[in-house]
């Protein structure tokens, strides 16, 4: 399949483009000689890149004519053999429309889904095992059932991290991440300000230091948090690499159901993840078993003595201290 062209759709969340990573692996262990082209937002390149996985990353546009029209330029211009939507919108299926590509594989599910010659079944939201059905759909094989160890984070991150926590004095391994944000659209997934700079308190006083992280546009927030507990406060002004590169760092995880989440368990950091109505089974962070889940019908339900608890337990039972 040396001429082989695969063209690959990705959805816009972090989360949703992590699961569709043991798919990318796949491909390429596959397909060794195929070239193998991803098309996601801008702010997620440089993790697709990360991964080894593609040959070229072409930027999905926001807005625009032009720039639409100078993308599928681009794709038609490749003479793609496959085509693969993990996305189910009506501009995905219009880009895959005008690919050229003799297979067109998606979600039964998606929009306009007739423009497809290939179709996957889709029980609920974006998930891995859903990926893993589409995969499938398209011919692959030996299909991950997680997403942990497949992004390598670049030296440059690696030694802008080093440098900020140099900065901070903050001790490798020796510090607790809390991720309070979730996507702008998802109120139902966020915990309280209240419990979140309580918690940090806590940490603070019994166990380690604590870092709030999210991303560069929750920099008020993450200031805010932080001045309010005494924690510091970190935002990727320098991309999703540079807050993957601190939460490896790190000594734990703790979040609500977010991209941010499923990054650090890519990461193989241990999570503790807060969970409200989403139900973690499906969308919780891989594997499952790895990792503590704290679920309550809303998260107001859940306090922050439970949370610091599993924080506790998570670096051992008669531990005090970490």
């Amino acid at each position: 399949m040396s001429t082989d062209k695969i063209i690959f759709f990705h959805m816009n969340q972090l989360g949703d483009l992590l699961f569709s990573l043991p798919t990318l692996m796949a491909a390429r262990k596959q397909w060794p000689n195929a070239k193998i082209v991803s098309v996601a937002k801008n702010n997620l390149n440089e993790l697709l890149k990360a991964t080894g996985f593609v040959d070229e990353v072409l930027v999905k546009p926001s807005s625009g004519f032009l720039a639409k029209a100078s993308l599928i330029k681009k794709i038609r211009k490749e003479n793609f053999t496959k085509a693969i939507c993990f996305s189910e919108s009506f501009e995905t299926a219009f880009y895959c429309a005008l690919s050229k590509a003799k297979e067109k594989i998606g979600f039964n599910t998606a929009s306009v889904s007739f423009l497809l010659n290939k179709k996957a079944q889709k029980l609920g939201v974006p998930s891995l095992s859903n990926n893993a059905r589409l995969a499938q759909g398209a011919g692959l094989v030996n299909i991950s059932a997680d997403y942990t160890g497949l992004i390598k984070i670049p030296q440059s991150n690696k030694s802008s991290c080093t440098l900020w926590l140099s900065q901070n004095k903050l001790i490798e391994g020796n510090f607790v991440v809390l991720s309070p944000g979730a996507s702008k659209r998802r109120a139902k997934k966020k915990w309280s300000d209240e419990n979140w700079v309580e918690l940090a308190k806590e940490i603070l006083e019994q166990c380690c230091p604590v870092v709030f992280v999210g991303a560069s546009w929750e920099k008020e927030k993450l200031q805010q948090l932080a001045a309010l507990s005494g924690a510091y406060a970190f935002w990727a002004q320098e991309g999703v690499l540079s807050l993957a590169a601190l939460i490896n760092a790190s000594f734990l995880f703790c979040g609500v159901d977010s991209g941010a989440m499923h990054l650090a368990a890519a990461m193989c950091k241990k999570v503790v993840a807060l969970f409200g109505p989403t139900d973690p089974a499906q969308i919780g962070p891989m594997p499952l078993k790895k990792h503590t889940i704290i679920k309550a019908d809303t998260l107001s339900k859940i306090l922050p003595d439970r949370v610091l608890k599993e924080i506790k337990l998570a670096r051992g039972h008669n531990a005090e201290v970490f």
